[in-house]
């Protein structure tokens, strides 16, 4: 997850700041963002569950 976050943040950088432009940089930076997402939604799932448990009788 963490590299995903640096890698869109890092692409950003790059398309807005330095004014990259390619096919494919959008769709790179889209990706990520999205991976970023559903990482930290399973995240925070699995988070919720294992505290969910630790107070199960």
């Amino acid at each position: 997850m963490t590299y995903n976050v640096l890698a869109t943040i890092y692409l950003l950088y790059l398309a807005i700041g330095h004014q990259l432009t390619g096919i494919l940089l959008w769709p790179a930076i889209a990706l990520h963002a999205i991976l970023v997402i559903f990482l930290g939604h399973a995240w925070l799932a699995k988070r919720d569950r294992e505290s969910a448990e630790d107070f199960s009788i």
